[in-house]
């Protein structure tokens, strides 16, 4: 296998699910999860933290230590312990782990390169780059693409030989830039090409939604293979046999994966969500073959392969929900609310448009939901605003469940992002 395939065979397993994903998990219940998967070498977690000059710290299993034998679970979440930390120079976005490397960005603007394995409890970097502001989350992909609030995109080498490293090359986006996104299902020459927007509307009156080709992993400049213009200040984008892209408050954008070459302008395939006047409250995610949304009328779930409005309808949604983030891993479906509460919904929860209810819903004891949600293994992570990580177990029975564990990290900060599985 290529170095390129490996790559985003990992990340390809990181971010999506396989078709028979919710008889797996089905399974797993069945035998009550005796059979825990043996699919990660790291029992570290990488918890980003959004206090005063920032945090990254990880965490493993209970005294004493001991070589990593399986993934964190429902059975041993609650004997983790902090085994180093890190201090940033501003919040930090979400970490992510390639390989023995824990890469992440600051509100500073340093880009930080980290062991993984650090022996300390203060951990070094092995490398930081100056950014031109708050990074986005770090994309290791050939290079390490980092886009910033400033509005230009960086790639950067991973391995890098100097302690201060220098870009590969950058790109002006002409505005503060979303997280990135990467299309990596199936085969075609979109493979390996990275979406990000950028809110322009200063310059240009909207938002601009850009796709940079895979030949921008090993050349020494990079120049977008084209370009597309949104309405209102863009959401991340993401993709499935299209990129689809939302602006709050407004309707869903979907665009074409090739659209011409040096930097074409593009038009969208359809706009909006079909038969449903909803506007977004959050970014798309994809997962289980489906796209779903975070709207004011609640959670939305739509075909994954919407190519034309016509094969666009609603699958399912939610009761309104004050969301503050969401994944999709596993058969289910993840919600965090601003009340302090986290939904799961189950993938085939309805047809025809049909109002789903929860299979469950866990309580965030005195606080309220605040970043990302992960999950690995059966085990949720949601963060709170008074700086605690809560962990839950994704496959609860009961309708209502409560964390199996929790811990305080750093000063207190609400948390800016949650745990990440290594890219191996």
């Amino acid at each position: 296998m290529s170095e390129t395939s490996r790559v985003l065979e990992d990340i390809r397993r990181q971010v999506t699910s396989t078709p028979d994903a919710f008889e797996r998990l089905t399974r797993r219940r069945d035998r009550k999860r005796r059979n825990q998967r043996i699919g990660s070498a790291v029992l570290a977690l990488i918890i980003a933290i959004a206090a005063i000059g920032g945090l990254v710290a990880a965490f493993r299993e209970g005294t004493p230590p001991k070589p990593a034998s399986g993934p964190i679970s429902p059975g041993n979440v609650a004997r983790l312990r902090e085994v180093w930390s890190a201090t940033l120079d501003g919040a930090a976005s979400a970490p992510v782990s390639v390989g023995q490397t824990v890469l992440v960005a600051s509100s500073g603007g340093t880009l930080y390169a980290f062991p993984s394995n650090c022996s300390g409890p203060a951990c070094q970097p092995r490398w930081t780059a100056k950014l031109d502001g708050a990074g986005s989350t770090p994309l290791p992909l050939g290079p390490v693409w980092v886009s910033t609030a400033s509005g230009t995109l960086y790639a950067f080498p991973l391995h890098c030989t100097k302690e201060i490293c220098d870009p590969r090359w950058t790109v002006d986006l002409g505005g503060p830039a979303t997280d990135l996104a990467v299309a990596i299902p199936g085969g075609g020459p979109w493979v390996g090409s990275v979406f990000v927007a950028a809110d322009t509307s200063r310059t240009q009156g909207d938002a601009t939604l850009y796709a940079f080709p895979p030949s921008c992993w090993h050349s020494a400049t990079c120049s977008p293979a084209w370009h597309a213009a949104i309405p209102g200040k863009p959401f991340a984008p993401v993709w499935s046999g299209a990129v689809y892209v939302g602006h709050g408050p407004g309707p869903l954008y979907a665009f074409p994966l090739v659209c011409g070459k040096n930097d074409h302008e593009c038009s969208p395939l359809w706009v909006g969500i079909p038969g449903l006047g909803a506007t977004f409250s959050g970014p798309p995610v994809w997962g289980n073959n489906r796209i779903y949304v975070l709207t004011d009328l609640g959670v939305v779930a739509l075909p994954g392969n919407c190519l034309d409005q016509a094969s666009c309808q609603v699958i399912w949604r939610s009761d309104p929900v004050s969301g503050m983030a969401m994944i999709a891993r596993e058969g289910q479906v993840f919600v965090s609310s601003q009340e302090g509460g986290v939904f799961a919904y189950p993938t085939d929860c309805g047809q025809d448009g049909d109002v789903c209810q929860p299979s469950w819903t866990g309580t965030i004891p005195g606080a309220s939901a605040f970043g990302s949600l992960a999950e690995s293994s059966d085990v949720l992570y949601v963060g709170s605003r008074d700086g605690r990580l809560f962990a839950f177990d994704a496959t609860c029975e009961h309708l209502s469940c409560s964390p199996l564990w929790s811990t305080r990290v750093g000063s207190g900060g609400p948390f800016a992002s949650i745990p990440t599985e290594p890219l191996c």
